[in-house]
């Protein structure tokens, strides 16, 4: 195949047919029983509904067309003429009326293709017209579903999949309201969370018959369509998902990069993370044939050419979000395919024969492209979408028509929201700014677009894009200026949900941005009770630790929330749990403070009341625990830059006869990267994921939770100094890093030694003194003897010197 150029099946299919089946069944349960492990350890959730940035292709048109031939699929025998005209009837409606009308009007002559056929249709116009929830009240609709849901074992593949597609387009049997977790974006679907009783049992319906269906008679994009379905439906444990995974792994090398592309959004959605599928995937898509390259793994460190990424050149824009969409929610390592998706969606890279985006190009013409023969892209997107990813192919075809400026305002959300996580994971695994040029670059762009709309923006958009920023710590004045005038327009009106307040509130502290017009809002609905009753456990997580990271300390606040977080005490998410314990540590330190500390203590009532956790014994051990595992399950690594620093400190400090200077020090929670103990002085040695942005010029400052981190060492008694890697860098000679550490250290280099109170070390209780007055003289010649240690030290390096 190498001589010949034919793409060769993926490694499943390349071994022998019982192995291959072994190795691929075995896989596919594990991603399963991972994604169910998740579920167990994790906090229930809330229940779905459609997410802001999660795409939402429509179903082919290929399948509609199939279906309406004169031997339509999925019937068990061949129709009659008035079941062949009806069907015609139904697929050239108009509108959800006309549909429904159709269908009221021939109860008695549908079959099973017919009704499968209305129900396509009806969720074909929805998405354009009638919301779901007035769908789901309609008795003629309530009718459909209960006169084709004993008959979904009779339908064929064909018919499972327009079903299933319908299902979970329509978002039948799913509540409307948020999900508990979503690792940082929202809903587009406003609404109330009622479940619609029509819709009882249709989802489990579907899957069980998806489940007895042979899946070896599926195409390949029905296997797509289904997939998608039952991710959407948060069925992904289901018994039909690993089933049809099997089988479309064992194909994978028949499908088509936009189909490729269609399978990871199925998995993301999903949440079944395969690392040796999805390794697949993007060999083919990079033109590797299927065989887990390592320029899908990042083994490679050079760049590819644009020919090694011909398949990529293939993707329509929808296509190409879902694949940056997929990377970012199952946290996919892979630098370069990231890299160079990136690059596609701002117009980088882009097939010999293409315009550039600023070029322009033709309308939406299908038969104009038919005409050319090439099936080539316009340059215009429509954009028109409801907050989610248009199918392929109604924005164009093969990667051309690439650009910022003609994404959807959905697809907008979902690229930024995908590139802030993309970039948020890598330097937690220590990638540098230099290594995520592409990703921060398309969200410059992405920000750019946003803050030059001439309308307001929708609650879907500035949240994804704002909590987007905030994950990459890339700031944008004119951006979150307009987030924040937005936001209050929409909050004025009554259009911005809790999960909307949360993430904008977690970008704004995240970023350092000033706010107090927008922070003064969220307070004041965070004290009104029927609000933070909409809160779920993220989203007041995330509220109330903008407030602790922005500095803001309201006791008639945080008595509501903490009201709050009792209701929730079982819902929350390791993630969640980690936040969670943070802004307690943060409260807890600034409670009973004096002014004297740099911290407004004025209005306050006390640390009984800034204590989300305080009677909260279960949950807060259990937050503790997360922390603490969250922390010890990362690899402690210390950095080339944090060991000149500790270097220089070292000698600093010895030459006052301090020897005591230590790496990754831990304290109060936190690990310091220098720390003299004895002294407890921090030194926090802080590189370029400790700091923020400007997307406009070259300043930069420490980010919030960064800061965060710093009050929280102050206010247990810490003298914290920072370094940044900038004033480090520009320092050239060792002395010149020697007078920059002693200028920030300042008196401490001078001072006497802190001597810790004994009774607050634990462990060493029950050897204390039995009386008061014997503590305080133990404390008092002790620190005599330190003293006296530290002049003779001092008078023997004055006489060598």
């Amino acid at each position: 195949s190498a001589a010949t150029g034919a793409r060769r099946p993926p490694r499943a299919a390349a071994v022998g047919a019982a192995d291959a089946d072994a190795d691929v069944d075995r896989a596919v349960r594990r991603g399963v029983r991972r994604q169910q492990q998740r579920r167990r350890t994790s906090a229930p959730r809330a229940p779905k509904d459609e997410a802001k940035g999660s795409p939402s292709p429509r179903a082919p048109r290929s399948l509609l067309d199939e279906l309406c031939r004169e031997s339509p699929a999925g019937a068990a025998a061949g129709p009659s003429d008035a079941a062949r005209a009806l069907n015609r009837e139904l697929s050239r409606s108009e509108s959800v009326e006309e549909v429904l009308r159709t269908v009221d009007g021939h109860r008695g002559e549908l079959n099973e293709v017919n009704l499968v056929t209305a129900l396509h249709r009806c969720a074909r116009l929805t998405r354009r017209s009638r919301t779901a929830r007035t769908l789901q009240r309609d008795p003629v609709f309530a009718w459909l579903l209960e006169e084709l849901q004993p008959r979904l074992g009779e339908l064929g593949a064909m018919g499972l999949a327009n079903a299933a597609w319908s299902t979970a387009t329509l978002q039948l049997g799913v509540h409307a309201q948020g999900k508990g977790d979503q690792g940082g974006w929202a809903s587009e679907e406003r609404g109330s969370s009622e479940r619609s009783s029509v819709a009882s049992g249709w989802t489990e319906s579907v899957a069980a018959a998806l489940a007895k269906a042979d899946a070896t008679k599926f195409k390949e994009q029905e296997l797509c369509s289904a997939l998608w379905a039952l991710g959407k439906l948060d069925m992904g444990g289901s018994d039909a998902f690993p089933v049809l995974v099997k089988e479309v792994w064992l194909r994978l090398h028949k499908l088509q990069p936009n189909q490729l592309a269609f399978l990871m959004l199925a998995l993301a959605d999903a949440r079944v993370h395969i690392p040796e599928l999805m390794d697949d995937i993007l060999a083919l898509l990079a033109g590797g044939g299927g065989e887990s390259a390592g320029a899908c793994d990042g083994s490679q460190t050079k760049s590819p050419e644009v020919a090694d990424w011909a398949p990529l050149l293939e993707l329509h824009r929808s296509s190409a979000v879902s694949v940056l969409f997929a990377l970012a929610r199952l946290r996919h390592t892979a630098p370069e395919a990231s890299s160079m998706v990136a690059k596609l969606m701002v117009g980088e890279l882009r097939a010999p024969d293409a315009p550039s985006p600023a070029a322009g190009g033709g309308g939406h013409d299908r038969h104009a492209r038919a005409a050319r023969g090439r099936g080539q892209a316009r340059a215009g997107g429509r954009g028109r979408g409801r907050g989610s990813h248009q199918q392929a192919g109604r924005d164009g075809g093969a990667g051309r028509s690439m650009g910022v400026s003609h994404l959807a305002h959905g697809q907008v959300g979902s690229c930024a929201w995908a590139a802030g996580s993309i970039a948020r994971d890598r330097f937690a695994d220590g990638g540098s700014v230099a290594s995520l040029q592409s990703e921060l670059q398309l969200l410059k762009a992405l920000c750019a677009r946003t803050a030059g709309e001439s309308q307001r923006l929708r609650p879907a958009l500035l949240a994804n894009v704002a909590h987007g920023s905030g994950m990459a710590l890339m700031s944008s004045a004119p951006l979150l200026d307009r987030v924040e005038r937005d936001a209050l327009s929409l909050h004025e009106e009554g259009q911005l949900q809790a999960g909307d307040w949360a993430h904008v509130a977690w970008a704004f502290a995240s970023l350092q941005h000033p706010a107090p017009r927008f922070f003064d809002a969220l307070e004041a609905q965070l004290a009104h009770r029927p609000f933070l009753s909409t809160c779920n456990a993220y989203s007041v997580t995330l509220c109330a630790w903008a407030l602790v990271a922005s500095g803001r300390y309201s006791a008639e606040v945080f008595r509501c929330v903490r009201a709050r977080v009792a209701e929730l005490r079982g819902l929350f998410s390791p993630e969640a749990l980690c936040m969670l314990y943070q802004l307690e540590l943060g409260l807890r330190s600034t409670s009973g403070c004096s002014v004297a500390s740099g911290v407004d203590v004025s209005g306050r009532s006390g640390a009984e009341v800034l204590s989300l956790l305080e009677t909260q014994g279960r949950l807060r051990r259990r937050a503790r625990d997360a922390w603490r595992l969250g922390r010890e399950g990362k690899t402690p690594t210390v950095s080339a830059l944090q060991k000149e620093v500790h270097a220089v400190a070292r000698a600093l400090f010895k030459a006052i006869g301090e020897k005591d200077v230590v790496l990754e020090h831990q304290a109060e929670e936190y690990s310091i990267d220098v720390a003299v103990p004895r002294r407890r002085i921090a030194i926090e040695v802080d590189g370029p994921s400790h700091f923020v942005r400007d997307a406009h010029s070259s300043k930069q400052w420490l980010s919030g939770p960064t800061v965060l981190k710093h009050t929280i060492l102050r206010n247990a008694g810490w003298y914290v100094v920072s370094v940044g890697h900038r004033e480090w860098e520009g320092a050239r000679s060792g002395a010149d890093r020697c007078e920059l550490l002693a200028n920030l250290l300042g008196s401490a280099l001078t001072e006497p030694p802190v001597v810790p109170d004994l009774a607050d070390i634990s462990g060493v209780k029950e050897i204390l003194p039995a009386s008061a007055a014997a503590a305080d003289a133990a404390k008092r010649a002790a620190a005599a003897k330190l003293l006296k240690q530290d002049a003779l030290k001092r008078a023997i390096a004055r006489r060598r010197r």
